[in-house]
C-alpha cells in the first residue's frame, strides 16, 4: 500500500499548533453580549458572501451544563459551564475559544453552587458572559462576578454580590447579563432598596444604585427613547426606564407579569410578554416620559424563557400560551409574527415547540428546544421555511450568537457548535503559531496548559478536507463532515431480504450509536456493552471482520475518522474526551493518546 504521509503530518500539525489567539486587526462584527451588539437579536452583518440555507458545521465541544449563551469579540469565543459534584456544589468553568476551530485558548475554574431554584431545576450558569474591548465580564448564578483580560483569562477583579455588594441570590439564582455602558457596568443585584447596581467596569466599584423591587432575571436593555440614553428595566413587576448618564428614574409602568429574558426594544415601543402563567402581553409606547399601553392581550402571548425580536413594525417570537416547565409539553407553543403597533397575529407556524432565535441578512435562525436549527424567512407575509437542521440531541434554552458569518448554538448539557451559514466553508484548519494558553484552577494557581489538555474539539471536526480524502468516507457524514457524496455507482435501490443492491452484510460484534466510516478498501464500526468498546475493521469488499480491538468501556456513540495509515477512535469518560489512534493495519496501539479535559 502505497499512501502519501502528507495528510497525516498535516494533522497532526494542527493539535500542535492550533491553540492560538487569532490576530484579528481586521475583523467582521462581533457578537459581544446577550442578543448581539444592540441585544435586539439582530445581526448587521453584511457582505460575507452568500447565505447558505443548508448551514455547514465547522466545529463541536464540550464545555459543561448551563443556559447561558455563546459571544463572540475579536476572533475569541467565550461561555461558561458546570461540573456538579458529588453534593450540591460543583466548578464552573469560563471558556475561551478560537472562534474559528473551537481550540481552548484558556480556562478559569472555580467553585460554585450547581442549582438555585424555587421549583424547576435546571443547572449550571444562566448569565450570558459580556465583552467590552479587551476585557470580559461573567456572572455565575450563586453571585460570583469575575472580570477578565479577554486575551489570556488573566483575574482583573472580582466580586462576590451578597458579601460585597449586599445582594440576595434571586430565586433562580443570578440569571441577568452584565451591560456595559460607558465606563459603567450594569447588571441585577437584588439588594434590599436596589435590583440593579451601576459598577466602575475597571475595578467594580459601586456607583450608583438602581430601581428598587425585586428583579426578573432579565436582563438591562440600552435604548435612546425621547431622544435620551436610558435603562430599560425588569423589576417588581413592572417595566422601568432609568437615565443611563445620571441614574434617575424616568417612568414606570406596570406590565403583565415578569418577562425572564426581558422586554424587546424598537425605538419609543417595547414588547412585553410574561412568563410562566398566561398573564398577557402588550406593547408600550413612551413619550414625552409617559408610558400608555398601545395595545394589550390576556391571553395570547406567554414567553417562558424564549425571546422575542422587533423587526420593520413585527415581532417575531415563540407563543408558549398553554405550556409550563412542569409539564415539558412545548408541542402546544407556535412560532408567531405580531404587528407590534396593534398586536395583530399576521401568521402562526404551530408546533414549533419552544425556542429562541436571531435575525440574520432577513431570515429568521430559530433554535428549537429539541435541538433543530430552523432557517426562515422573516416576514409578515406569511411563514417561508428555507431549511431544518438536527443541531444537538438533547435539550437547548439558548439563544444562537452570530459573528463573521458564523453560527454559534450550544444545549444545555455542554455542547457547542459552530456552523458557517456564509460563503464557502474554508477547506484547512488555520495553523499559527502557538499561544501559551493559561488554565486557572479553582485554587487560584496559574498552571501552564499544554495543547493535549485543552483540545476539547472533536476529532472528527478538524480533519483536513483535501482532495484525497473526497474519494473516500473518511468520518461521520463523509469528507469534510459536509454530507456530501461524489460517487455516481450508487444503488437507487437495495433489499436486505432478497439481496438486491447489497454486495454483503455482516454482524457487527457489539451495539453502538456510531456510523461506519470507510478508508482504502476497509469500513470501520465501534460498538461496546457495559464492560467493554470496541473497533471493528471489516473487509469492504467481502465484508470479512480483519481485526477487532478492545480500546476501554464507554459508550460507543461516536464514528471513528480514517487518515492515511491511521484510525482514530474517541470516547467519552465521565467529563474527559479519550482519542486513541490505531494502525489500519495491525490495530496496534497506542501511537499516542489525546486526552482533552
Amino acid at each position: 500500500m502505497e499512501r502519501s504521509h502528507t495528510v497525516f503530518r498535516r494533522l497532526v500539525a494542527f493539535f500542535l499548533l492550533a491553540m492560538t489567539v487569532v490576530n484579528s486587526a481586521v475583523r467582521a462584527d462581533s457578537w459581544p453580549q446577550w442578543l448581539g451588539p444592540n441585544r435586539n437579536g439582530i445581526s448587521s452583518e453584511k457582505n460575507y458572501g452568500s447565505f447558505l440555507c443548508e448551514p455547514q458545521q465547522r466545529w463541536r465541544a464540550s464545555v459543561g451544563v448551563a443556559v447561558c449563551s455563546v459571544v463572540v469579540s475579536k476572533g475569541l469565543a467565550f461561555t461558561v459551564g458546570h461540573t456538579r459534584g458529588p453534593g450540591k456544589r460543583g466548578t464552573d468553568a469560563v471558556y475561551c475559544l478560537d472562534a474559528d476551530t473551537g481550540v481552548v485558548v484558556w480556562k478559569f475554574v472555580y467553585d460554585c453552587l450547581s442549582c438555585h431554584t424555587q421549583d424547576v431545576r435546571f443547572y449550571g450558569p444562566r448569565s450570558t458572559p459580556t465583552v467590552d474591548g479587551d476585557t470580559v465580564f461573567t456572572l455565575s448564578l450563586e453571585d460570583h462576578l469575575f472580570c477578565f483580560e479577554a486575551s489570556t483569562g488573566k483575574v482583573i477583579w472580582s466580586k462576590e454580590l451578597p458579601k460585597d455588594l449586599k445582594g440576595r441570590i434571586p430565586v433562580y439564582g443570578y440569571c441577568c447579563s452584565p451591560l456595559v455602558y460607558g465606563d459603567l457596568l450594569i447588571l441585577e443585584l437584588n439588594a434590599e432598596e436596589a435590583s440593579y447596581a451601576a459598577l466602575d467596569k475597571s475595578n467594580g466599584t459601586v456607583i450608583r444604585q438602581l430601581a428598587g423591587g425585586n428583579v426578573t432575571c432579565a436582563s438591562p436593555v440600552l435604548a435612546e427613547i425621547d431622544g435620551v440614553d436610558c435603562f430599560v428595566l425588569m423589576g417588581g413587576g413592572a417595566v422601568v426606564g432609568v437615565n443611563a448618564g445620571t441614574g434617575m428614574e424616568l417612568w414606570r409602568h406596570r406590565t403583565w407579569g415578569h418577562a425572564w429574558t426581558g422586554p424587546a426594544v424598537c425605538g419609543n415601543k417595547i414588547f412585553v410578554a410574561n412568563t410562566s402563567l398566561p398573564r398577557g402581553c402588550g406593547t408600550i409606547s413612551i413619550d414625552h416620559g409617559r408610558p400608555t399601553i398601545m395595545w394589550e392581550d390576556r391571553k395570547k402571548f406567554q414567553s417562558l424563557h424564549c425571546n422575542s425580536i422587533i423587526c420593520k413594525g413585527h415581532i417575531y417570537g415563540t407563543d408558549n400560551t398553554g405550556t409550563d416547565y412542569q409539564g415539558k409539553d412545548s408541542k402546544k407553543s407556535s412560532l408567531k409574527c405580531l404587528e407590534l403597533d396593534t398586536g395583530k397575529v399576521k401568521w402562526v407556524e404551530k408546533k414549533m415547540g419552544w425556542a429562541n432565535l436571531i435575525l440574520f441578512d432577513g431570515k429568521l435562525v430559530i433554535l428549537r428546544e429539541t435541538g433543530e436549527l430552523v432557517i426562515a424567512e422573516a416576514g409578515p407575509e406569511g411563514y417561508e421555511e428555507l431549511s431544518r437542521t438536527k443541531v444537538f440531541g438533547g435539550q437547548s434554552w439558548t439563544v444562537p450568537a452570530l459573528a463573521d458569518g458564523k453560527l454559534y448554538c450550544r444545549d444545555n448539557s455542554g455542547d457547542v457548535v459552530c456552523y458557517q451559514l456564509r460563503g464557502t466553508p474554508k477547506d484547512e484548519v488555520r495553523k499559527e503559531e502557538p499561544a501559551h494558553a493559561k488554565e486557572e484552577s479553582a485554587n487560584g494557581q496559574w498552571v501552564q496548559a499544554t495543547p493535549a489538555q485543552d483540545v476539547t474539539t472533536t476529532i472528527e471536526s478538524v480533519l483536513p478536507f483535501t482532495s484525497e480524502t473526497q474519494t473516500e468516507w473518511p468520518r461521520f457524514r463523509g469528507p469534510g463532515g459536509w454530507g456530501n457524496a461524489v460517487f455516481t455507482n450508487i444503488p437507487a435501490s437495495f433489499d436486505l431480504k432478497t439481496g438486491e443492491g447489497v454486495l454483503w452484510k455482516a454482524a457487527v460484534p457489539l451495539e453502538g450509536q456510531s456510523s461506519p466510516v470507510v478508508w482504502d478498501k476497509r469500513v470501520f464500526l465501534a460498538g461496546a456493552n457495559k464492560k467493554k468498546c470496541e473497533v471493528c475493521c471489516f473487509d469492504a469488499h467481502s465484508g470479512q471482520l480483519s481485526w477487532r480491538r478492545a480500546v476501554m468501556a464507554a459508550p460507543a456513540n461516536a464514528a471513528p475518522v480514517a487518515n492515511d495509515d491511521i484510525l482514530f477512535a474517541g470516547q467519552h469518560r465521565s467529563q474527559m474526551a479519550v482519542t486513541f489512534m490505531l494502525s489500519l493495519e495491525t490495530a496496534m496501539w497506542p501511537a499516542w493518546i489525546l486526552q482533552a479535559q
